[in-house]
Formats: structure tokens, sequence, C-alpha cells
């Protein structure tokens, strides 16, 4: 998965701090936060389910952020009785109300990649429901991002604000300047006890360490080939100088308005499609031509150049180091999936099985 290697923080001192400290994706089960003081650096996906669960039973936290995130309301709930035995009665219904899902999510692209200036309808929501839970005005100014909903990868939550909010809970917008043995300063000189540190500082997504693993015909790594030219592939399973292999969910096959496992099963549509090609044609060998995936991602840039993920005044991790999205597809999934259908062997070099 492209959520799977944390990404931790090059903090000075951090080494050197002699309380309890995991990353959100690491948790130390082992470990008690009750009734201590506590530092969650980071705001975002991850912080946003951390800190509603343990700001009631902490002493004191601390939430470091960098960047204010957008916030929407959760109206997921349970099933009601009724609903569930129509689903289970009533032909149809059960996928003509999965349908409903998949389109309402689907209608995010108009906001995020067609016509961003939409998206002030959901920024509206988003304030209403700022000003609505909180009640400090110090504390709204801190949480009210500067930058267009989307450009970051939006939150959702009902408790997020309302934890911020509490007496225990300060949000520190300060950058941290070193970690102490028992303390955290940030930049402004403020130094604040801490006795455990959770770090919900997001992964590795362009730059996964997993990259150094594959090496290509020209022996370079995968990272040492995106460090020069930008993390592409083609069609986010195949990249050029690397035979015989698959990737999934790779560059630009990423969403953040629906369901990844439809990319999924789309990459496996494809994957086993190419596996039953080359049985079908007895090749011992495939590999994407490299002007197949530069003409692939000279027709993908355009599309990704009006999104808001570029353009909504933010610095995210769907951006690489050279500032590319390469994590995100810039247009409705079902688009992506009619493009995977099947493998288009002609955009590849093969070679025949010998006997």
């Amino acid at each position: 998965g492209v959520l799977a290697e944390p990404n931790l923080p090059d903090i000075k001192g951090i080494s050197s701090f002699e309380g309890e400290i995991f990353h959100s994706a690491r948790w130390n089960h082992d470990a008690t936060l009750a009734g201590k003081k506590v530092a969650v650096i980071g705001t975002g996906s991850s912080a946003v389910q951390i800190v509603p669960s343990i700001a009631p039973e902490v002493e004191h936290l601390d939430v470091y952020q960098r960047t204010a995130t957008w916030v929407m309301p959760q109206i997921s709930r349970p099933y009601l009785g009724l609903e569930r035995f129509a689903f289970k009665r009533v032909p149809g219904l059960q996928r003509f109300i999965r349908a409903l899902i998949y389109i309402t999510r689907e209608l995010f692209v108009i906001t995020q990649v067609k016509y961003p200036w939409t998206g002030i309808v959901l920024e509206t929501v988003g304030r209403f429901k700022m000003r609505f839970e909180i009640r400090d005005p110090e504390l709204r100014r801190k949480v009210l991002p500067q930058h267009r909903i989307g450009c970051k990868r939006m939150l959702v939550s009902n408790k997020f604000y309302g934890a911020l909010d509490r007496d225990n809970v300060d949000v520190v917008t300060d950058g941290i300047a070193e970690v102490r043995s028992g303390s955290i300063v940030s930049e402004d000189g403020t130094e604040r006890e801490v006795d455990a540190i959770v770090l919900a500082t997001g992964f590795h997504v362009a730059d996964s360490p997993t990259f150094n693993l594959y090496t290509g015909r020209d022996g370079r790594t995968v990272s040492e080939a995106a460090d020069a030219e930008g993390y592409q592939m083609y069609k986010g399973t195949t990249v050029a100088n690397f035979p015989n292999i698959f990737f999934m969910l790779g560059a630009n096959s990423g969403l953040n308005y629906t369901s990844l496992i439809y990319i999924i099963e789309s990459q496996i549509n494809y994957i086993v499609d190419a596996i039953t090609t080359m049985e079908q044609r007895n090749l011992q060998s495939f590999e994407v031509r490299l002007d197949a995936q530069i003409e692939y991602n000279e027709q993908l840039q355009p599309k990704m150049a009006r999104t808001v993920w570029v353009n909504g005044g933010c610095t995210s991790w769907f951006l690489d180091k050279h500032g590319n999205n390469s994590a995100l597809w810039p247009d409705f999934s079902f688009k992506y999936r009619r493009m995977v259908r099947t493998f288009d062997i002609d955009a590849y070099d093969t070679t025949t099985k010998t006997r």
C-alpha cells in the first residue's frame, strides 16, 4: 500500500527524548497515556482520529499544527433495522444505494479537478461547522485553513474540533525548534513539558523506501530513477526500464475522493489480463516503452495543472520533491477503470520464450 512506510520527522534532539515516543502507524499498545502530558505532532488524517480518542484521558494535550486542514461533517451512521430489512428483501436495493454513494463521491472530482472554484460551497460548510463546534475565537483563527478545500486531504470528523476546544488541549502553531529529554521547544522559545509524543506525521509516498528494492536494466533503482526524472509510471502499474514488474497504486493512480479499492480492483484486472496475454503468446518478458510512458504522462499533466491539488495554495504529500503531483489520478475513477480494462501490449516491448 502507498500509506505504509511512516514518515518520521527530522527534528533536532528528537532521539534524546526520554519518554514514550512512537508513530501513529506503529502504535505502542503497552504505553499508557492516561494522566500524562502528551504531544501529538500533526493534524492530518491520523491526528483527527487520535486526538478525540486520547484528549479526555490525558492530563494535558499539545497538538502541534503545521497547516490547518478543512474538516467536513461525518454523516455515517448505523443502518436502521427497517433499512437492513429492506436491503435483505428488496432485490437490487443494496446495489442501488451503493451506486448512489459512488456517484456522490465522484462529484468531488468537480470541485477538485474540473472546476475548483466550486469548492467554495464546501468551504462554507467547513466554516459553519468550525463556528458551531469551537467556542474560542482565537482557536477558530488558528484552525481556519488558508488554502482551497481539497488542496490537502479533507478530514471527516464530528469530534475533532470539540476535542481541540477542551480546556486541557492546546493547539500550537509555532514550528518545533527542538525536542529535549522531557519537553518540546517551539520556535518562539516556549518550552512545554511532555511525557509522551505521538507522531501523526504521515507516510512516505513518492519517496517510499520500498522503491530502493527494485533495480532496472541500467542499474538504477526506482527511487534513483524518480530522483532524476520525477516519479512517473505508465497507467500507475508499470515503469520503463523495469521489465516484468507490476506496481499497485503506483504514480498517479491514487484517489482522495472515493475508495481506493475501486482502483486496486481495476489494476488487478489489468495485471491478470497482462499475465494471460503472456501465457497465450508464450512471452518471457514485457517492458513498457519509454516513449509510451512519456506520452501517457504528457497527456496526464495538463489535466493535473488545473486541479486544486496544484493550484490550491498548499503543499501536501500529494507532491513529490520536484513539485509534481505524482500521487493522484486527475479525473473520474470510472475513466481510470476503462483505461486499464485490457492489457495494451502494443505499448510494451516483449521477448518470446525459447525452447
